[in-house]
């Protein structure tokens, strides 16, 4: 059973989020927006944007638990940094790619098919690496006489591609939204922090039955979690399929499409007609209300941060 202190940090953390969600919803109730807005794409925002940092997030949660198991113990977490360090290559790539497009005259950049893609392969890394480190967190190889947890910082190298990678995939394709929805899609990132944090806390420990009449040092290193980290990782690889899911909903269902065209039609429109008015500082038209209207924008002529609906 979980001792005192713990129950408390749990009831603790339970009112912190309670007040935090409370003033949360009163902040949206006030904004203008609220009666303009789609309920069902706030969440399949802000569930698809859970995907982004908890699997990072959720491992450093588990670490303490995990070192235990662990051969090279805590010196481990200096080798973990420096995986999710490398997986800043993820964003470079991307980057890279897109500079080498517009080089060629393709002001486009990444197509949004493209970026669609690569976040389907993202999430779904993000599913299998997490599955893997269910079953596999303490795998080790012997190398150069002494055992290596190899496969884990591979892993977690994987999951940190993701995490890397959102800034430059995750929130441009929701530039395609409303600018409304990037509060859910922030909401739900913050929520890939705290929802690790929440289970880890009541994963806590349970003191075994062989503490009886021990001091408190060996106590607390005798003590076991409430549940193993295999359970914790598969929960995580839940949430990434969850995400997966939503960011599926997001593309495709017809709200969501009314929601994306909808607003790219308006910024085209507008930029179109600022477009033409410009062109006729000659003319007779003194205001863009005077100006014929624009009513037919071809899709490739619509470009969102620097790519295109096409």
């Amino acid at each position: 059973m979980h001792s005192e202190g713990q129950m408390i940090r749990f009831r603790a953390y339970c009112r912190l989020g309670y007040k935090m969600c409370f003033r949360a919803f009163r902040l949206f109730i006030k904004t203008r927006c609220m009666k303009q807005r789609n309920y069902v794409v706030d969440i399949l925002a802000l569930t698809f944007a859970l995907g982004a940092w908890i699997s990072v997030t959720g491992f450093w949660v588990e670490l303490p638990i995990l070192i235990a198991h662990l051969p090279e113990g805590w010196r481990i977490s200096s080798q973990l940094s420096v995986a999710i360090q490398l997986a800043n290559i993820g964003p470079v790539i991307i980057g890279t790619i897109s500079w080498h497009k517009k080089g060629e005259g393709d002001e486009r950049g990444l197509s949004l098919s493209t970026r669609r893609c690569t976040i389907y392969s993202l999430l779904i890394l993000g599913v299998i690496a997490n599955i893997v480190l269910a079953f596999e967190w303490n795998a080790t190889i012997v190398i150069g006489g002494y055992s290596h947890s190899l496969a884990l910082i591979l892993l977690l190298f994987s999951v940190g591609l993701i995490g890397c990678t959102s800034p430059v995939l995750f929130m441009p394709l929701m530039a395609i939204f409303p600018q409304k929805y990037l509060v859910s899609y922030l909401v739900g990132e913050g929520l890939g922090g705290f929802l690790p944090s929440m289970v880890a806390l009541i994963q806590g420990v349970e003191e075994s039955s062989n503490n009886t009449n021990v001091s408190s040092i060996s106590s607390a290193k005798d003590s076991l979690p409430l549940f193993g980290p295999t359970v914790y990782f598969l929960f995580i690889a839940s949430i990434m399929l969850i995400s997966t899911g939503s960011f599926f909903l997001l593309n495709n269902l017809p709200i969501s499409k009314k929601e994306m065209m909808h607003f790219l039609n308006s910024d085209a429109q507008s930029l179109s007609s600022s477009n033409f008015m410009e062109d006729c500082n000659g003319s007779n038209f003194s205001s863009p209300n005077e100006a014929p209207q624009i009513t037919d924008i071809p899709q490739d002529q619509m470009f969102t941060l620097g790519f295109s609906v096409s």
